[in-house]
């Protein structure tokens, strides 16, 4: 009787740990299906039947230390995935594994603070695990056997699912995805590695002082910019501005900073990302023509991709966006010929981005915490476009000097969902309007106006055109007099040339391969 009851117990705790597994690994799904309803049931059931080989073998190992080792990265990855599903309602990509490593510490932090609701819903995966450990050390070990067989079932099954849809789904998509963004990784490291060849470009009435500027714009949506007609002032200054065009068929490319920011740059577009890391950097096209090049970046993307700035003269990491003008203003007392690419911090979710003076829509959660509503993530959006409108403002002023020809251009990398009632949004993870249709601004000195008259009528022309972030970099040599060799010259992908032509867009989505027509 007392084998009989030690027995039983035994295969209790088996179970419990099993069964604490599976859920554990099904949880991804279940949060996605629970809060959105947008995963079928039959993926769960899949997820469920996927799951089973790789509990049975967890549960089968007979010491309970082999079996923590070996169980922590397995609930980590469920965590990950979870937390990813409840902020995003999309599982893990490739690339967002890939930004996770070219994240600095801040914009991550503030990324976890600002998702208390990602992060208690790892709690339950938590304690699903702290369940699965305790029955495992308190279990008999089972016998050699049944963990060897456990293990070939496990192995066969992981062979014949090897190109399966189930690859796409938990608990098995995350290390796949983590394999994957090693090898685009591997992929940049090997294009950048490449033998940097000089450029035989060459600038046409080069001016005794000038300066042109490309500022990435980080999550700016197209559709609440006062100056594209919002019935929000959220770009006062912009709207009051002379010389100010908006072009409102302008598209980016890619709905994610480190695939967007990296063919802004260069002459890469979305179908060879990879020529982004072995092809022309804006930054040695105007560095060869005897600018001094500069890159000023706030808390993002550039500070990180040392390969992408590495033509740069200096790199200058600034604590907040506001302060990136009166460096700009400096550097152009300095030097006479001056290129800079600025990135901020922006409009980055979850838009905390901005200072008392821009705290006009209310409420928002960071003056308003007491305060419930759909509207507060919106109307906190709208407080930091208020904060981006004052540093382009600032910008403006840098560069709008006394007998200085000078050209802003301004792009987003990518939008954002932002709309009223949709506070969870999916934050540029899957191709929705907002994400990819975002604005392009271009901003030119009297001076540079009267200098270039061909080129002002263009850019008045085509504002209403359909363009593209591949156009960013062949127009910023235009406004410059920069020519190309004729082996990289694409003169009708300028705006401000008279032979522009449109030419077809696409998308290049967060798993980094696929590409999707926008047009």
């Amino acid at each position: 009787m007392q084998r009989y009851s030690q027995e039983k117990g035994n295969w209790t705790k088996n179970i419990t740990c099993f069964l604490s597994l599976l859920i554990m690994f099904c949880s991804p799904t279940i949060y996605r299906l629970a809060l959105y309803g947008k995963e079928p049931f039959i993926n769960l059931l899949l997820v469920a039947v996927g799951s089973i080989p790789l509990a049975l073998f967890l549960t089968t190992i007979r010491r309970w230390w082999v079996f923590l080792i070996l169980s922590i990265p397995l609930m980590y990855f469920s965590g990950n995935e979870t937390f990813v599903v409840v902020v995003y309602r999309h599982y893990m990509k490739a690339i967002n594994v890939l930004s996770m490593f070219i994240t600095n510490a801040t914009e991550s932090g503030s990324f976890i603070s600002n998702n208390t609701l990602a992060v208690l819903c790892d709690v339950p995966v938590f304690l699903l695990w702290i369940v699965a450990v305790w029955a495992k050390y308190k279990s008999k070990t089972t016998s050699y056997k049944n963990m060897v067989l456990s293990g070939l079932i496990l192995a066969v099954f992981l062979v014949l699912a090897k190109d399966s849809k189930l690859m796409g789904l938990p608990p098995y998509n995350l290390p796949v995805q983590y394999y994957n963004a090693y090898n685009i990784n591997q992929k940049i490291k090997q294009a950048a590695s490449q033998p940097i060849t000089d450029i035989d470009c060459r600038q046409d009435n080069a001016k005794e002082r000038e300066s042109y500027v490309l500022f990435i714009g980080e999550s700016v949506v197209y559709d609440h910019l006062s100056l594209a007609g919002y019935n929000r002032s959220t770009t006062p200054l912009l709207d009051d501005r002379d010389n100010i065009t908006l072009f409102t068929d302008y598209m980016t490319n890619a709905t994610l900073t480190c695939l967007a920011a990296p063919m802004m740059m260069t002459d890469a577009t979305a179908e060879d990302f990879f020529r982004s890391y072995s092809g022309v950097n804006i930054l040695r096209v105007f560095k060869q023509c005897d600018f001094k090049t500069f890159v000023l970046v706030c808390t993002n993307h550039l500070d990180q991709d040392k390969p992408l700035t590495a033509a740069a003269d200096s790199v200058f990491c600034i604590e907040k966006d506001i302060d990136i003008p009166s460096v700009m203003d400096s550097l152009t007392n300095i030097y006479p010929k001056t290129f800079f690419v600025v990135q901020g911090l922006g409009n980055h979710c979850y838009f905390y981005n901005f200072e008392e003076e821009d705290n006009l829509f209310r409420p928002n959660p960071y003056y308003d915490p007491e305060v419930k509503s759909d509207s507060l993530y919106y109307n906190a959006y709208d407080c930091t476009l208020l904060y981006t409108d004052r540093v382009i403002d600032g910008i403006i002023n840098a560069i709008d000097k006394d007998n200085m020809s000078s050209v802003m251009l301004f792009a987003s990398d990518h939008g954002e969902n932002v709309n009223p009632g949709d506070e969870r949004r999916s934050v540029s993870m899957s191709p929705q309007e907002s994400e990819y249709h975002v604005p392009l601004i271009i901003w030119r000195s009297q001076k540079w106006i009267e200098e270039n008259p061909v080129k002002e009528e263009c850019i008045q022309t085509n504002k209403d055109k359909q363009t593209y972030i591949d156009n960013i970099f062949y127009t910023l040599c235009d406004v410059a007099n920069i020519h190309l060799p004729d082996s990289l010259s694409k003169p009708e992908w300028a705006i401000t040339s008279p032979s522009f032509i449109t030419h077809k867009r696409i998308l290049l989505t967060p798993d980094g391969r696929t590409i999707i027509s926008l047009d």
